[in-house]
């Protein structure tokens, strides 16, 4: 029997045991085909929150679980870490700490990884410094390549080349993975000569033999320099090394190193056949890797020129790209902030042949709203409109829309758009009905915001108000928005 199946059922106690002279409460017998299940044991727990990642599973496990001792603490930050929920696995880590129970290096690496995995690597760094601050106890490579992975996300290069010098004073190896780190952080600040000396350098020094991920992130570092002959240098030295690409090495690590090379290519102005070359190696490897793959890796190595340089080569070559290759040349131009380039690719993906679908309307809708282009946005939500099938406005497309009445204080339109969203099939959400207030409150047409407001409440969609949406909408709560509505309406009254 499962531990998840174990978990569903109501565990029952047995009966205690009867005193003498007092009346046993009377209890219905349990039928015969009904026996009693175990109860979970807490080498069972912890596998079963091993395998998780959800977050209501993993509470649920946690609260059964009551961790006691270092391991169990460890393995329940680090489920929180898998989940995504750096503020629990540090809530986790700080009632280890009050619970008498010390902290290890492998609880001290959970926690500053799930911090690092959530984006916030200078709150992994200042818990990985106050825990070694205490002495409490002996770090190992663990801890320390937690610290430089924090390092890598938020670009703390002299910070990382500190923690390798110090993982070496105190007689620590660092390993691949610490290199790997430190060249990331390197790379995302600019310092490409110090990430080249420690892929070359550093890393022979202390006897560590470069892998995949090691040379992707010197050749990302080119990237963002435009040093696209260094970059290409390289991608030799792979194939010298022998990590040159094949069924078994090329993964995303490998497939990020060709997409920045072509990126480096792009942006540093190299002949557009050397793109194509890195392109036909990759596919000439046997590894049958979608030009879509390519266009996203220069996406996601931050670069829409590159992006768009590639497609247009590929066109010019008498390929034909498809849609999945059109939306990640659509997410790169949205990722660089180009949302009028997003709305003639959408203009050059119809006369090509390939209609847009709903996530090609909806990338340059966001494309469009992030730059504040709100009249760009409402003509685009038009197109959408008129697109039908696969294009057909949905919740996201609707809620773009209505972000721009917002901003442009279109109270009647937002109003007439929230009818339509309900028709479409697609329901309200809190944010529809607070752009909806919003552009109300902005046209002065207080009596229609209230009303708009005890819809969602009828709705019940405003008890889900968040910190997030009031700030949009301009509310500190429900109520306060409802006093400050009638108070306007009395004023006007």
């Amino acid at each position: 029997m499962s531990t998840e199946l174990l978990l569903s059922f109501i565990l029952l106690a047995p009966a205690a045991p009867k005193s003498v002279g007092a009346r046993a409460p009377e209890r219905t017998p349990l039928p015969a085909s009904q026996p009693v299940a175990p109860l979970p044991s807490r080498s069972a727990l912890c596998g079963a929150l091993k395998q998780t990642r959800n977050r209501q599973s993993i509470a649920r496990l946690i609260a059964e679980l009551e961790p006691q001792s270092q391991k169990e603490y460890t393995m329940c930050i680090a489920a929180w870490g898998r989940a995504g929920d750096w503020r629990r696995a540090v809530g986790l880590f700080d009632t280890m700490s009050d619970a008498g129970v010390e902290p290890n290096p492998f609880s001290v690496s959970a926690v500053v990884s799930a911090c690092e995995k959530g984006g916030q690597p200078a709150r992994a760094l200042e818990i990985f410094e106050q825990a070694r601050a205490g002495d409490r106890f002996e770090s190992n490579v663990v801890v320390f390549n937690a610290a430089l992975a924090a390092c890598s996300r938020g670009g703390e290069w002299r910070r990382a080349l500190d923690l390798l010098a110090e993982m070496q004073r105190q007689g620590l190896s660092p390993n691949c993975n610490s290199f790997n780190s430190a060249i990331s952080a390197c790379g995302r600040a600019g310092e490409l000569d110090t990430a080249l000396e420690l892929l070359s350098t550093g890393m022979r020094a202390a006897g560590v033999e470069p892998d995949v991920v090691s040379w992707s992130a010197a050749i990302a570092a080119c990237q963002r320099r435009g040093e696209w002959r260094r970059a290409l240098e390289l991608l030799d030295g792979m194939r010298r090394q022998g990590v040159a690409p094949n069924e078994r090495t090329f993964g995303a690590s490998s497939l990020a190193a060709h997409g920045a090379a072509i990126s480096a290519c792009a942006k540093g102005g190299a002949p557009p056949e050397r793109a194509l070359e890195l392109l036909a190696e990759m596919r000439s490897s046997g590894l049958r890797v979608a030009v879509s793959a390519a266009i996203s890796a220069c996406g996601a190595a931050g670069d829409w020129k590159a992006a768009l340089f590639l497609l247009d080569e590929i066109r010019r070559s008498g390929a034909r790209p498809d849609l999945i290759s059109w939306n990640a040349a659509l997410a790169a131009l949205d990722k660089g902030r180009q949302p009028r380039r997003a709305v003639a690719i959408l203009d050059e993906m119809a006369a090509a042949g390939v209609q847009p679908d709903a996530v090609s309307y909806n990338t340059a809708l966001l494309a469009c709203q992030r730059a504040g282009e709100w009249d760009s946005v409402l003509e685009l939500f038009e197109r959408v409109r008129r697109a039908g099938g696969k294009g057909a406005p949905n919740a996201f497309s609707f809620n773009a829309a209505l972000a721009a009445c917002a901003a442009t204080s279109r109270a009647a339109e937002a109003v007439a758009l929230l009818g339509e969203m309900r028709e479409a099939g697609a329901p309200p959400t809190l944010r529809s009905y607070a752009a909806v207030i919003s552009a109300c409150e902005a046209a002065g047409e207080w009596e229609r915001a209230l009303d708009i407001l005890r819809e969602a409440e009828r709705a019940g969609v405003a008890p889900q108000l968040t910190p997030a949406v009031a700030l949009q909408a301009g509310l500190v709560s429900l109520n306060a928005l409802e006093s400050r509505l009638l108070r306007a309406l009395g004023r006007r009254t």
